[in-house]
């Protein structure tokens, strides 16, 4: 998950051959040393690094190594936290902190579903979707907040808690419906193991919005599991 939040294209890219051949043997004996500990890459982290890694330039034994070994991976069957050690204890913590309350999580799909029925059914905003480095609330929240500052590199050391909770705004009924949506998704992929399909048929019946988009929000919510919940407080 580091490796593609990470700014490898401008960082790695830019180093000496040398450099960049250690990078790829190390990545090569981490992700070893992680299937020893039944840790895998999903099925999205597998596909960006291959993509990443053949349009790289430099054509060293190292790298075609790795990319070898990427390509005849396995990687888990499912996008959420659910299929790592201890994923669900992980994936509570984060509820507990993004969404301020100590709610077990299907305790949250309940209350989700609640507010869903609620509303009217309304259609999904278009925000940036194509930047996967920057998580669509830290996106949303740049564009009304002065970011606080925090200390996780993941959000940019933006403290994203501080920084929805200390920002006054309104949502519109569109942004209402669009980030309950993505909170009900984001408990059913990392709690619930609701399959790549599954979740695709979930948005597809809230969502307007092509392939591309559909893609693009099923890879934030599985990169940044339950930051969508900062926005509880605003519903």
């Amino acid at each position: 998950m580091a490796l593609i939040q990470s700014d490898l294209d401008s960082v790695v890219v830019s180093w000496p051959e040398s450099k960049q051949n250690e990078w790829f043997t190390f990545v090569l004996a981490r992700l070893k040393n992680a299937q020893e500990s039944k840790i895998r890459l999903s099925s999205l982290e597998q596909r960006y690094l291959v993509q990443f890694l053949s349009k790289w330039s430099l054509a060293s034994a190292e790298k075609v190594e790795l990319l070898n070994y990427l390509n005849d991976y396995k990687p888990r069957t499912r996008l959420g936290m659910d299929q790592l050690p201890n994923g669900s204890e992980w994936y509570q913590s984060k509820l507990n902190y993004f969404g301020g309350s100590v709610e077990k999580p299907l305790n949250w799909m309940q209350l989700l579903t609640i507010k869903l029925g609620e509303s009217d059914e309304v259609k999904a905003i278009a925000l940036d979707y194509q930047n996967i480095k920057t998580s669509l609330t830290e996106q949303f929240l740049a564009l009304r907040c002065k970011p606080q500052d925090g200390v996780d590199w993941q959000y940019h050391y933006v403290h994203l808690v501080n920084t929805a909770t200390n920002c006054s705004f309104e949502m519109t009924k569109v942004e209402r419906q669009y980030w309950l949506t993505l909170m009900l998704l984001d408990v059913g992929m990392h709690y619930q193991g609701w399959t790549t399909q599954l979740a695709e048929q979930y948005l597809r019946s809230r969502i307007d919005g092509d392939d591309e988009i559909i893609e693009a929000i099923l890879q934030h919510v599985s990169l940044y599991p339950a930051s969508v919940f900062v926005f509880w407080g605003s519903l």
